[in-house]
């Protein structure tokens, strides 16, 4: 039996996909700041806070409504600071953001290809730019425990393998992947100072990249 529910692609976009455009916007075009962040929504569902990475929290200047209460939202925000207030934002444009989640327990994975735009350490996450090819049907993605290896001076590495399923979707178009491995999904086998291995199949071979935990 698998630990989650796997995340389906056709949920992407839907779930999570808001287009702000603040009415007391002004004539002349705001600094914009796009980051990958930690969003909140309230006992209402209103999403009301975010927590860019690597950076404090901020409070949202107009909260979203309609979201799942007291529920914690992984997403590609584009934002900006009000004029003379570096506590609040104005939000732009949400992204949903795929956290992925162990997929070890499955029985014969298919690790299918997909296009790495780009990688980077976001602190708390592995964050993966990543493109598909797709005709709007569902793919799976998490990832794989494949081992955990000790160096001679103790320190250990956690090998993984990023999981996608292609799910017999026709490699039609191109479409745009957000998502993020959370660093403390691997807090049971390492700690910190210790190093990350992530291997992506790729459609130009096997790429590596490494991070430290």
């Amino acid at each position: 039996m698998q630990k989650f529910p796997l995340l389906i692609l056709s949920l992407l976009f839907v779930c999570l996909s808001h287009s702000c455009t603040p009415a007391d916007e002004s004539s002349s075009y705001p600094s914009l700041i796009t980051e990958f962040s930690e969003i909140y929504a309230d006992a209402e569902g209103n999403l009301y806070r975010i927590r860019p990475d690597r950076k404090p929290s901020y409070y949202l200047a107009s909260p979203l409504k309609g979201y799942h209460p007291h529920t914690e939202y992984r997403a590609v925000c584009t934002y900006s600071f009000p004029e003379n207030d570096s506590s609040a934002v104005r939000l732009y444009k949400l992204e949903r953001v795929v956290v992925l989640r162990d997929s070890s327990t499955l029985t014969a994975p298919e690790i299918e290809p997909l296009q790495v735009v780009s990688l980077w350490d976001g602190g708390d996450f592995i964050n993966l730019h990543l493109q598909i090819k797709t005709q709007n049907g569902n793919h799976r993605l998490g990832f794989l425990m494949d081992s955990v290896r000790i160096a001679a001076d103790r320190k250990r590495t956690v090998y993984l393998t990023l999981y996608h399923n292609q799910n017999n979707n026709p490699m039609y178009y191109s479409q745009k992947l957000y998502a993020s491995l959370p660093k403390t999904s691997l807090k049971a086998v390492i700690e910190p100072g210790d190093s990350i291995s992530l291997q992506i199949h790729s459609f130009e071979g096997n790429r590596f990249w490494k991070f430290v935990y």
